[in-house]
């Protein structure tokens, strides 16, 4: 029975399946895993194969950079796939063009019988996406265009020169189409199209091909893509549909007779409904197939053995995975929860990626009757070692009498059993958007099964606005941002309290992008929480206009310019009511966030500090809209529970890790909590955990300090200590612990300052199963330490080395090939984010 507390770790580290595709036969299915490499901090995809329908997953891929966007050729032989890998089979290119050359994907083929991988593709700037030619012999691909060698020679002398000025829309490729025959390997070209070429399909024929482009490049002209078909045997281009709005995902019929594609119901409207949309293949007028239907369409595709066309649609809280017929119906079997991914060769022959609020996401294929038959196992250590929060839909009535859906995840009870009894400290997570939602699933980008399994209740509300109910739901949040929306969250509230779920005293809000700006707006608009939390969020919408990436979006919810209607951008900004703001709010932002600039985080960080309002700004190198690396998405959940506890729980016995405790003058900060790893030590002695802290005086002092290292202790929740082993230290070019009954650090002041400063790495042995302890350090307030199981290693069963320079083969009698090394580190999931190619349509978050 599944009996540990959750933990951020044990979330980040699930093993998450996606890019499904069946081979043509359908008895075979290539798939990637996404994990995480702690130890650089970075995410990582690799391929798998596994058998229709008994499962018998493997590992197929192990290389460094990982690989993506896998595809079977026609004929069964080989698998494509994208990569950056370096190719071993040419000489090393200078450093130069080896670090140029770098984050650039290339397509490799992989053939399914055995044999090495090899690099199909050289494009100069890489390739953005591929498809196989039917007959399985050529393959065409997409690339921008590759700059003359002169200006490439001047470009990178000027750069290493550092004069590298950047021109707003000046360097812009346009995007080719490419053919390339497997054995000859040389690249023709046969169209070139203008900048904003992103998605296209090939059709069955082989010799024509649609394509979807903004003409510009830009990500702000989401709600101008028009679609063009291609003739191959010419390479001439027309317009098969100029008309407003965006059109996404353009998709052949195995017929060749139609096309179908994703836009709004409304073209006029970026978040409106999400429709499917179909016309004949040489041109027509295009009719809309979701009518009667409240969902919106995320992805198409056709079966090509039966030519049933399927999407995966946001259904309130759920994805199911849908027939798109006369009426659509969702499959059987993906009714609830959500599918991630799916691939198909006939309506009776379905893969998909499915997970729901209690069970993580694996591989499955649907069976008769909507059974879901397990083709993976990736994360049953995760199911059977911690106990989930049960999570339920909600609804309640919103001051309008507008039926509101959410989701509520309470505290599970001490025995994993019923939940706990309210009422609860209540946390408030707004999704962003405002055209997001919240799902039914575990991995949620603010992973709320984390804080409930921590004491909190949370409410996550789909708000007027939100997609998967309709259009006319969709669009009310037009020119009233922070309006109905608003009052929405404040009535599930009030619904929460009423049930006896929620502490009216011990209140909560936290949102990314949209939601952040509406945390921001509810303390500006009451005070009845306690804390407030902002995920690079929206402040002052005239500052996010002008420093967006995609100010359309502004445009597009109030109705106007700035300039044209500032009343509006007044009247809906959370600056205009910062004078109001007393609640503590933690700022949490990417450095390189284009979408929602850090402008906005700045702007709400300085006021409130000005107005000495209590608050913390976190801003992150390297990172975007939405933090990516594993380890700093593990800081930033770990600052969230931290800010919650101390705000709506500071009777807590103990702290938390996630920012300094001050005590008497000095500052404790825990710089790592990790497994030891140290030379010569047996894991049957015991598992070992080392916790870095640093101590330091706030002010200058007159004298050593000596540390008595007795004076730190590592105690479990019943009072009984850990053993200490001693003080980690480096020796050798290897790790060992340096132990012995009395053991004390003395520190001097520095010279310079007059100030204490050490950090102490120190090593204790705890239960294999982990658990929670209280770190106690001298006379600080004790630190609250959560630790996960072990992750053990999974059985390989039957597996062997291949012979050097051969890859084994790919079929179902063969063992996985060799492990990748122990440094590659334990497996996550990256956040959620659109399609690759596709820009944001109508929505932040």
């Amino acid at each position: 029975m599944a009996s540990s507390r959750l933990t951020a770790r044990a979330l980040l580290d699930l093993k998450i399946p996606h890019s499904p595709h069946l081979s043509p036969d359908g008895r075979r299915v290539v798939f990637c895993v996404y994990e995480a490499d702690w130890h650089e901090s970075r995410w990582v995809s690799r391929l798998w194969l596994a058998d229709v329908p008994d499962g018998n997953p493997r590992q197929v891929t192990f290389s460094y950079e990982g690989e993506r966007a896998p595809r079977w050729s026609p004929d069964g032989q080989h698998i494509a796939f994208l990569s950056t890998r370096p190719d071993l089979t040419e000489p090393p290119p200078p450093p130069e063009q080896e670090e140029a050359e770098m984050h650039k994907e290339q397509v490799w083929i992989m053939p399914v019988h055995g044999g090495e991988a090899w690099r199909l593709t050289s494009a100069g700037e890489g390739v953005r996406a591929f498809q196989w030619a039917p007959d399985g012999k050529t393959l065409l691909f997409l690339a921008p265009e590759p700059r003359p060698q002169p200006s490439q020679f001047a470009r990178d002398d000027a750069r290493k020169r550092r004069i590298d000025p950047v021109v707003e829309q000046e360097d812009r490729l346009r995007m080719q189409f490419w053919e390339v025959d497997l054995h000859e390997r040389r690249p023709v070209l046969l169209h070139t199209g203008d900048f904003g070429v992103s998605e296209f399909d090939l059709a069955p024929d082989g010799r024509r091909l649609v394509y979807a482009t903004n003409r510009t490049g830009d990500p702000n002209d989401y709600h101008q893509l028009d679609l063009f078909l291609v003739d191959l045997d010419t390479g001439e281009a027309h317009c098969l549909l100029d008309s407003p709005g965006g059109k996404f995902g353009p998709r052949w019929s195995p017929d060749g007779a139609r096309i179908v594609w994703l836009a709004n119901r409304d073209p006029a409207t970026s978040f409106s409904q999400e429709c499917v949309w179909e016309m004949p293949g040489d041109g027509g007028a295009p009719r809309n197939l979701f009518h009667g239907v409240p969902w919106d369409a995320h992805e198409l595709l056709f079966a090509p053995a039966d030519g049933a066309l399927l999407a995966l649609v946001a259904d309130g809280v759920c994805t199911p995975a849908v027939v798109v017929a006369d009426p659509p119906a969702r499959l059987a079997g993906t009714e609830t929860g959500e599918c991630t991914a799916l691939d198909a060769r006939a309506a009776e022959t379905v893969v998909v990626v499915w997970e729901d609020e209690k069970t993580p996401p694996e591989l499955f294929a649907l069976g008769p009757g909507g059974q879901r038959l397990p083709l993976t196992d990736l994360n049953r250590a995760f199911r059977e070692r911690f106990t989930i929060p049960p999570c339920t839909p909600v609804r309640w009535r919103s001051a309008d009498g507008l039926e509101i859906e959410g989701l509520l995840t309470l505290p599970p009870a001490e025995d994993g059993g019923q939940p706990a009894r309210g009422p609860h400290p209540l946390l408030v997570q707004v999704h962003g958007g405002p055209k997001g939602r919240a799902v039914a699933t575990l991995r949620s980008y603010y992973l709320h099964a984390l804080f409930a399994a921590e004491g909190y209740a949370v409410l996550q509300p789909n708000y007027r606005g939100s997609e998967g109910y309709g259009n006319a739901f969709a669009v009310m949040s037009r020119r009233d941002l922070g309006g109905g929306d608003f009052q929405d969250i404040l009535a599930g509230i009030d619904w929460a309290v009423a049930q006896g779920v929620a502490d009216p005293g011990r209140l909560a809000i936290m949102g990314a992008s949209y939601g952040g700006y509406m945390a921001a707006w509810a303390v500006a608009r009451t005070s009845r929480f306690r804390a407030a939390i902002s995920q690079f969020g929206i402040f002052n919408l005239v500052t996010d206009y002008g420093c967006s990436d995609v100010p359309r979006w502004d445009v597009d919810y109030l109705g106007a310019h700035y300039w044209e209607d500032p009343e509006i951008y007044r009247r809906c900004s959370p600056s205009t009511y910062v004078d109001r703001i007393s609640t503590p709010m933690l700022i949490l932002h990417g450095q390189a966030d284009g979408n929602t600039f850090i402008s906005n985080s700045r702007e709400l960080y300085q006021a409130l500090r000005a107005r000495g309002v209590p608050v913390e700004f976190v801003h992150y190198p390297r990172e975007g809209h939405g933090l990516r690396e594993p380890g700093h998405r593990l800081d930033e959940l770990r600052r969230c529970l931290a800010w919650l506890d101390q705000h709506l729980r500071p009777e807590a016995p103990a702290r938390r890790p996630g920012g300094p405790i001050l005590h008497d003058g000095y500052e404790l900060n825990i710089l790592r909590l990790d497994d030891g790893e140290f030379a010569g030590w047996h894991d049957d002695w015991g598992r070992l955990l080392e916790v870095v802290f640093g101590l330091a005086s706030q002010d200058p002092v007159d004298s050593a300090w000596t540390l008595d290292l007795a004076q730190v202790r590592l105690v479990d929740t019943t009072g009984a200590p850990c053993e200490l082993k001693g003080v980690a230290v480096d020796a050798g070019g290897g790790r060992t612990v340096v132990s012995g009954e009395s053991l004390w650090i003395d520190v001097h002041p520095d010279r310079d300052t007059g100030r204490l400063s050490l950090a102490v790495p120190v090593v204790f042995v705890i239960p294999p199963q982990g658990g929670e302890f209280a770190l106690h350090i001298a006379d600080f307030p004790p630190v609250r330490v959560q630790v996960g199981p072990c992750q053990d290693e999974p059985e390989r069963e039957g597996e062997e080395n291949p012979p050097a320079g051969e890859a084994p083969a790919l079929g179902p009698s063969l063992g996985p090939p060799t492990p990748p090394p122990a440094d590659e580190g334990p497996p996550v999931a990256p956040q959620r984010a659109p399609r690759p190619g596709r820009p944001r349509s109508g929505r932040r978050g």
